[in-house]
């Protein structure tokens, strides 16, 4: 009997996943039983010490350990950086292929106890929060031997990408660089560091000085600098600033040759809340041609000018521009005038029309910002129409119909950084 194709397709890979489900998983590297042990061993290598904050039951912290924490590029990084997990869950405990002794089933190496305890004092006295705060993860938190945080990163990360920063963090934990670390040629040299995040915790220390000699300083030491995303993260880093004249810096960046300098600073122009800025975003709506910087200038001006008209009017002519990334980011950006007539026909106008699932998904959460009860017959058909794998337009179906009918939807508003990401995001990485 021959089985048809599309059967033996689905027999085949059915089996495939059995198998794979079925191999054992690669090597975790093996993690320091607490921090007074990793930092002990990190301070006898001449290395940095880092954590990893992970949680049970999310997918983007399964994948950490799945394809990244098991991988060749972090078990090589792990030789020239001490490492530890953090956790507060409990897991079964199984027999280490080494050693014999029981430890947890997840991480391997460390018991639940150890990942626990670790995690108590990442919590506390690392991160400032209480036992029921929420801690954003996957988080890797990279210190000096010393028991200094050098920097962090947060959320997932591509096993290339942190293995260089695992480099990067033990490069900058030479005597020398940890003497001047606090001093301002210390801060100066790490804000026009290659890594992002290095460069964020020294140019807030910065900025934060507010001293025009040291604003000088910073200036003068970008004519050096040829990296976009370097010149893009201190000019950004202005926009937040304290005062008008200083803010005023960050101007600089919305006419700048490059369009990465100029996304960065518009992004952070827009998460400043200062409403000096928008004017100067207003004069550039009309001029900016590039789809990243446009995307970013959308979304600005749905947080400076929840409450401006000319604010207005640019978002929606947005929600017509000729480029879906930058259409999707300014549906994203039209929440304060979601209940608005033209806006609600934009939306709609997606779901006949279609187009990627990024401009449909936040068609679909504008329109559950609306407050228009009418819409739920539309989402309800819309649904309908849905591939059985477009899972994620489901959801934000499923959520648009709940928050419409009055239901409580917790965080619905931050659903649009999950449907849409701002590009700037990407490129300060």
């Amino acid at each position: 009997m021959q089985i048809p194709r599309p059967l033996a397709v689905a027999v085949v890979s059915l089996l495939a996943f059995a198998a794979r489900a079925e191999e054992p998983r690669p090597p975790l590297p093996r993690w320091a039983p607490s921090i007074e042990a990793g930092l002990a061993d990190a301070k006898a290598r001449g290395q940095a010490f880092m954590v990893a904050l992970n949680m049970d039951n999310e997918a983007g912290n399964q994948r950490m350990l799945d394809e990244v924490y098991t991988s060749e590029e972090f078990r090589a990084a792990s030789q020239k950086c001490v490492v530890a997990v953090a956790s507060l869950f409990q897991h079964r405990l199984l027999p280490d292929a080494k050693s014999g002794a029981r430890v947890c089933e997840r991480f391997g190496s460390v018991t639940c106890e150890q990942h626990r305890a670790i995690e108590d004092v990442v919590r506390r006295q690392w991160l400032g929060r209480g036992p029921k705060d929420d801690v954003e993860s996957p988080r890797h938190i990279f210190v000096a031997p010393n028991g200094k945080i050098l920097f962090q990163r947060v959320w997932t990360i591509e096993k290339e990408d942190l293995a260089a920063l695992m480099l990067r963090a033990s490069e900058l934990c030479t005597p020398e660089r940890l003497e001047r670390w606090d001093t301002l040629e210390g801060r100066l040299e790490r804000a026009i560091d290659p890594i992002a995040s290095v460069r964020e915790i020294a140019l807030g220390e910065l900025i934060a000085s507010d001293d025009p000699a040291v604003d000088g300083k910073l200036k003068e030491t970008l004519k050096s600098v040829k990296d976009p995303r370097i010149v893009g993260s201190v000019l950004a880093a202005f926009a937040a600033a304290g005062t008008p004249e200083r803010r005023a810096i960050a101007h600089d960046g919305l006419t700048h040759k490059d369009p990465v300098v100029r996304t960065m600073v518009i992004h952070a122009m827009g998460r400043s809340g200062a409403a000096d800025h928008l004017p100067l975003l207003l004069a550039r709506a009309g001029k900016e041609k590039e789809t990243a910087p446009r995307a970013s200038l959308y979304r600005a001006l749905g947080v400076l000018g929840k409450d401006d008209e000319a604010a207005a009017k640019a978002v929606r002519k947005g929600l017509g521009d000729s480029d879906e990334t930058a259409r999707a980011n300014a549906f994203a950006a039209a929440a304060p005038w979601a209940a608005e007539k033209a806006v609600k026909s934009a939306a709609r106008k997606v779901l006949v029309e279609g187009g990627s699932q990024e401009i449909r998904g936040i068609a679909v959460w504008l329109l559950g910002l609306s407050g228009d009860a009418g819409l739920v017959k539309t989402l309800e058909e819309y649904k309908s129409s849905i591939g059985r794998w477009d899972w994620k337009l489901t959801r934000a179906v499923d959520a648009a119909i709940a928050k419409l009918s009055g239901k409580d939807v917790p965080n619905y508003e931050t659903y649009a950084a999950w449907l849409v990401q701002d590009p700037a995001l990407s490129i300060a990485r």
